[in-house]
């Protein structure tokens, strides 16, 4: 299935449902959690938080990393392989 960065036509909830069903993506079947043990996390967050919502003037904000529990470097663990009736764990 292709996408498009075109903009998205309104739609609720079924619709989500529609093109997640269409593209075979299953995000229940996923568990992923996260927990930082950077004591600097918070103030790195806020950074973060504050570049998307007042960014810099004549600039675009982009961000390649956005899966949690995935660091751009490396895994910390390998994925648990699926088991029947079990979400994927990363």
């Amino acid at each position: 299935m292709a996408f498009s960065l075109a903009p998205l036509p309104d739609g609720g909830h079924e619709t989500v449902r529609v093109w997640l069903n269409a593209a075979e993506i299953k995000p229940h079947r996923s568990r992923y959690w996260l927990h930082s043990q950077d004591p600097d996390f918070d103030t790195k967050m806020q950074d973060v938080v504050n570049l998307y919502l007042h960014p810099p003037k004549h600039s675009v904000v982009l961000c390649f990393d956005e899966k949690t529990c995935i660091q751009a470097l490396q895994c910390k663990r390998p994925d648990q392989p699926m088991r029947q009736g079990q979400p994927q764990r990363a």
